[in-house]
This record gives C-alpha cells, structure tokens and sequence, in this order.
C-alpha cells in the first residue's frame, strides 16, 4: 500500500502518514486508525463522518463561526479549545442530517471536552492552510452552523455543554468519538 492509498483510506492527510512512519505522533485514537485501515474487520463506525479529512475545510468553517457567535471562537494560535467543540457540533449534527461531516475531522475525548485529534500537530496547519483551495460549504452545511451557533451564540456556550453529552463521557481519554447521533 502507497502512503497515498494509506492516507485515503484513513481519511488523514499524507504529511500525517510520513510522520508515522518517521515514528512522530502515535496516540491511541490515531493507533486505531491504522488498525482499522489495515484490518477492515475493525471498521465498526464511521470516525470520519463519510469524508476525507479537509484542513482546508476546517479554516473555512472559521469565518462562519465569527460571523455568527458571539466573541471570536477560531483565532490565530488558538488551540481549538472553544471553537473545536463547536466544530465537533457542526461535523456531528452534518453526519446526522446529511449524511457526511463538513471537515471529515477526526475527534477524541480529551479532559477539555471533545476535540480535534491530534489538534496540537494541527493547529499550524490549519491556520497556515489556504481554505481558497477548500471544496465550498453548500448551502445545507450552512444552515448547519447557523443552526449550532444558534444553539451556541457565545463563544464558550458549546464548550459547556460537550461535557454534558454521553458521547464524550461515555469515552476514555484520548479515545476516538465516533460519528453518531448525540
């Protein structure tokens, strides 16, 4: 298997094949990944929302978040502790309702709530990333965020409330959150 090949079939971007196999970055939720690319049997539930990962996407959504909430939840250098929850709500809510998550981010149950997996190796990413080069929200996936940030209008509203959802108690830290409904 290409790194390539291994990369779409994990949903993850090739830069996080290499550092594998460099031996930089191993969490348990990315371990269950590679076991879940490599043995189809353990392939149970969807951990990208039916999309490959999007870097791209995940800075597109940040204007829409600063457009609609209350303070700004995605700035430069943050390290998605409000707006990854609200991110998390918006790809959770898009599987849902549409059938595929906006960014096709990966999640795992940390101590802060819900967050991006692997968000401190990706934070540079995203913010250095060009979201010109994102494929467009559509007009549902719209509607999707105005509909969270309706739910959540301040800036730490939906960092409150993931503590409260099973789906992220319902995990040990640092394990994956799988797409479902809430």
């Amino acid at each position: 298997m290409t790194q390539q090949e291994l990369a779409d079939t994990m949903s993850v971007g090739i830069a996080s094949i290499k550092r594998w196999e460099g031996r930089i970055i191993q969490t348990a939720g990315m371990d269950k990944l590679l076991r879940q690319a490599f043995w189809p049997s353990e392939r149970k539930i969807s951990v990208t929302g039916n999309r490959p990962l999007s870097i791209e996407r995940v800075k597109l959504v940040a204007p829409e978040f600063n457009k609609y909430c209350k303070g700004s939840p995605f700035e430069d250098g943050d390290k998605f502790l409000y707006s990854g929850k609200l991110l998390w709500y918006a790809d959770m809510v898009a599987y849902r309702d549409l059938g595929r998550s906006i960014t096709g981010a990966t999640y795992a149950a940390l101590p802060q709530g819900p967050q991006l997996n692997n968000y401190n190796e990706l934070a540079d990413i995203i913010f250095q990333s060009n979201e010109n080069n994102a494929e467009p929200l559509t007009k549902e996936e719209q509607r999707v965020i105005k509909r969270v940030l309706n739910q959540f209008p301040g800036k730490t509203d939906a960092y409150h409330a993931s503590h409260k959802e099973v789906a992220w108690q319902s995990k040990n830290t640092g394990e994956l959150i799988p797409y479902r409904c809430r």
